[in-house]
Parts: C-alpha cells; structure tokens; sequence
C-alpha cells in the first residue's frame, strides 16, 4: 500500500506542479523514456517506458586540487 501511495503522490507532483514534476523525472530516470506505438482495441496509442534509479549508495565530489590524507589502515607501512 505504501508504493501505491508514493506513486500518487509523484502523480500529482508531476501533473500539478510541472517545473517540480520535471526536475523529479531528471533525478530518478537512468536513461530516456521510450514511447512506442500500440494498437489496443482497434484504437492507435503510445505505451511508454523509463527506468528509474530508486536509491543512491554513494555520491559525491572531490576536488582533486585539495592534499588529501589516506584513511587510517591504508599506509604501506602498516601492510603485512
């Protein structure tokens, strides 16, 4: 129940508030969505596609101009 409700909410996001609805689609989508056409019924459509990112593990920047330590454990001289 808890998806079904999370998909209505992104549903009234994007048809309610479109600059909200559009910068949501740019973060979740991993490519393009794909429109292709069907014929359901004797009536001519679209279905369409797009695939989703659901969570990030990890994210970030470094700036490679800063000196940067290794973390502790990591020094040649403590490997074996």
């Amino acid at each position: 129940m808890a998806v079904r409700a999370r998909l209505e909410q992104w549903r009234e996001l994007l048809s309610e508030q479109v600059p909200s609805g559009r910068r949501l689609l740019r973060e979740i989508l991993t490519g393009p969505i794909q429109f292709t056409p069907v014929e359901r019924d004797g009536k001519k459509g679209y279905s369409f596609r797009g695939e989703v990112a659901l969570s990030t593990l990890l994210a970030g920047t470094v700036d490679c101009a800063t000196t940067m330590a290794s973390p502790a454990g990591f020094e040649p001289a403590f490997w074996p």
